[in-house]
């Protein structure tokens, strides 16, 4: 078994490179815009880095329901960062006739609709906390805790990754 679950791990960061790959050709083709791609990348992979170093000091072990977790969990958090940068893009091309800026455009538009879903999908993956099977209560606390972490950093750094972002790239992004 110890085979086993080291063999999945490293299964599972090959895919997670994939993945990551992946995201980004279709964030660029999506948004034509490298800054677009750097960003929503940071944004998505540092909840997963962090949950699982703090998961790492509290637990000490990886185990075959937490390798499970990063491949499944990516593409459940990214749709989240693409929904907001797509949207900032939007509203920054457009001409500013609302009076508010295109971050408190996205924010009212969008950031109802994050919250909302975020909160579902953590909710509904919590009850799996409560089962007695390990692989399964462990892959749903991580789960949780990388949507909701994953949340934070959407509303937190990535707006202000895009805030960051010379204006002449946005203007030819989307």
């Amino acid at each position: 078994f110890a085979h086993i679950g080291h063999r999945n791990v490293q299964g599972m960061l090959y895919s997670l490179l994939i993945a990551v790959s992946v995201t980004a050709v279709l964030i660029g083709m999506v948004t034509r815009s490298l800054y677009a791609i750097l960003i929503c990348l940071v944004c998505n992979l540092i909840p997963i880095v962090w949950v699982f170093g703090i998961w790492t000091l509290l637990d000490g072990r990886l185990s075959l329901g937490a390798a499970v977790v990063v491949g499944m969990i990516l593409g459940i958090i990214v749709d989240d960062s693409i929904h907001f940068i797509v949207k900032y893009f939007v509203f920054s091309r457009q001409a500013i006739g609302s009076g508010l800026s295109p971050l408190e455009q996205v924010y009212a538009k969008v950031g109802p609709a994050l919250v909302a879903t975020t909160l579902t999908l953590a909710a509904g993956l919590a009850v799996g906390c409560l089962s007695d099977f390990r692989p399964i209560s462990v892959m749903s606390a991580l789960s949780v805790a990388i949507i909701i972490v994953a949340l934070v950093v959407d509303l937190t750094l990535l707006p202000a990754l895009l805030t960051a972002v010379p204006q002449r790239s946005n203007r030819n992004a989307v």
